[in-house]
C-alpha cells in the first residue's frame, strides 16, 4: 500500500490549492477511520478487490509483469477514491465543494494506467464503462430504497453488488490482458457474494448513524421486517431495533444472510485455479464467527444487567 499512497500524494500536490487543502483533510480522516477499524477489528487485511488482479495474476504460467500489474492496481485504486468522494459527497459525509474536482482528477489518472495497456477499441473498455455505470446508478438506487419506509430487506441486496461493480475492474483488466475472459463470470460472482456480505455486516455496524441520516439499511430492515414503520419517529424505530437486537433472535438471521454471500463467493471459486481467494474467504468466515460471539456475549451481558437494574414488578 505504500506506493499507492506515495502516488496518491503526488496526485494531490498538482491539484489547485483548495482542492489540494480539501482533499489532504479528507484523506487524514479516512486514513484515521481506518486505523479505528483495524484497532476494533485487531487485524488488517487489503481489500479484496486490491488482491483480486494479483491472484488472477499468479494463476497465469506467464504472469503480467510487475509494471503492468502495478498500473492496473494503481488505475483500480484510482476508480475507488473518484467514486469514494462522490458517495461522500453524495451522502453529505462530507461538505467540501472543491472535492468534485479531486474526484475527477482520480477518474481521469485511472483511465491514464489504463491507456498504457489498452487502445480505445479495445473490449476492455466496455467492461470498464458497464461497471462503472452500474456503480454509479447503484449508488442512487440504495439511497432511494434506503429513505423509503416501505422498503424491504430484499431490494437493497439486489443493489449492494452492482454498488461494488467498479471493484472488479483490475481483476476484468488482468483477464483480458491474458486472454482468460473466460473467468470473469467466477470472479464476478465471487466479488459479489464478497461485497454483499462486507455491506451487511458495514450496515449492522452503522444502523444508529445511517437512521440519524434519515436511512434504513439492510440490517435495519431486517430487524424491523413487517413492523408497521411508516409514520413513526426516528426514536420509535430506534427503540424497535434496538429490541429486536437484543431480546429476539433476529440478528441471528443476518448473520445467515452474510454467510449465505461468503458461501456464494466461496462456490464461485471451484472452478478456477486461483488458490489466494481461499485462505482470504476464511479470513472472513473466522471474523463472522468472532463478530457473532461477540455481539451474542454483549447482549447476554446487556440482559443480564437489564434485570438486575429495572424494578420488578409489583
Amino acid at each position: 500500500m505504500q506506493p499507492i499512497r506515495r502516488k496518491v500524494d503526488s496526485v494531490a500536490e498538482n491539484l489547485p490549492l483548495p482542492a489540494r487543502r480539501d482533499f489532504t483533510r479528507y484523506l487524514h480522516r479516512a486514513r484515521r477511520n481506518n486505523q479505528r477499524t483495524t484497532l476494533r477489528a485487531g487485524s488488517r487485511i487489503l481489500p479484496y478487490w486490491l488482491l483480486l488482479p494479483w491472484w488472477v495474476s499468479k494463476a497465469q504460467i506467464r504472469h503480467a509483469t510487475p509494471q503492468v500489474l502495478d498500473d492496473i492496481l494503481w488505475g483500480q485504486y484510482c476508480l475507488y477514491l473518484g467514486i469514494r468522494i462522490r458517495d461522500d459527497l453524495f451522502d453529505r459525509h462530507t461538505w467540501s465543494r472543491h472535492l468534485g474536482s479531486a474526484s475527477t482528477k482520480f477518474l481521469q489518472e485511472a483511465k491514464k494506467a489504463y491507456l498504457r495497456h489498452f487502445p480505445p477499441a479495445s473490449v476492455f473498455w466496455t467492461y470498464h464503462r458497464r461497471c462503472l455505470h452500474s456503480t454509479q446508478v447503484a449508488i442512487l438506487c440504495v439511497d432511494r430504497i434506503q429513505r423509503n419506509r416501505s422498503s424491504r430487506p430484499s431490494h437493497l441486496l439486489r443493489e449492494y453488488a452492482k454498488v461494488s461493480s467498479i471493484f472488479k475492474v483490475g481483476a476484468f483488466a488482468l483477464c483480458v490482458l491474458l486472454q482468460r475472459k473466460e473467468w470473469m463470470q467466477q470472479i464476478s460472482q465471487f466479488a459479489d457474494g464478497l461485497a454483499t456480505a462486507g455491506q451487511i455486516l458495514d450496515d449492522l455496524e452503522d444502523i444508529s448513524d445511517d437512521l440519524a441520516a434519515g436511512r434504513l439499511n439492510y440490517a435495519a430492515l431486517f430487524t424491523l421486517k413487517s413492523f408497521q414503520r411508516k409514520n413513526l419517529s426516528l426514536t420509535r424505530l430506534s427503540a424497535r431495533i434496538a429490541n429486536q437486537i437484543f431480546f429476539s433472535d433476529t440478528v441471528d438471521g443476518i448473520f445467515a444472510v452474510t454467510r449465505h454471500h461468503l458461501d456464494l463467493a466461496a462456490s464461485a471459486l471451484k472452478s478456477l485455479p486461483v488458490p489466494g481467494p481461499v485462505s482470504y474467504l476464511n479470513h472472513y468466515y473466522t471474523q463472522l464467527d468472532k463478530y457473532q460471539k461477540d455481539l451474542r456475549s454483549g447482549r447476554s451481558r446487556f440482559i443480564s444487567f437489564s434485570q438486575i437494574m429495572l424494578p420488578k414488578p409489583g
